[in-house]
């Protein structure tokens, strides 16, 4: 929790920076208090920096395509030449991602995840 914060304390001072008046003071604190709610339900003072991550890339204002890229960077793992996705990083991902819209009580089950993987590795 220490790194995350202080690494969200780095993020917002330097977006303060770019734009001054449109970041508020706790913006840092929200979100880390946001992060909190979604990654750490039993209160373990724990939340893994890939599960933060995904929600700080998925909530960002960036593109699409630079979204998909930054997934990619944090849950694909090197195999030889290549860097690939696979079942457990795919699980991974949509697990962390589907904790955004839970919080507002949007996301779906875990069922959901485990039909997109079945299909994402079955050709559909």
């Amino acid at each position: 929790m220490q790194q995350i914060s202080r690494m969200l304390m780095k993020l917002f001072q330097r977006a303060r920076l770019e734009k001054p008046g449109q970041v508020d003071p706790r913006a840092a604190e929200f979100t880390l208090s946001l992060l909190v709610t979604m990654y750490d339900r039993s209160g373990t003072g724990y939340v893994k920096t890939r599960s933060a991550a995904a929600a700080l890339i998925s909530l960002s204002g960036d593109t699409l395509l630079a979204k998909y890229r930054a997934f990619f960077q944090f849950y694909a793992v090197p195999d030889g030449k290549a860097t690939l996705i696979t079942r457990s990083g795919l699980r991974s991902l949509l697990t962390d991602l589907n904790q955004v819209p839970a919080i507002v009580g949007e996301g779906c089950s875990l069922s959901c995840v485990e039909i997109a993987i079945h299909n994402c590795f079955h050709g559909v």
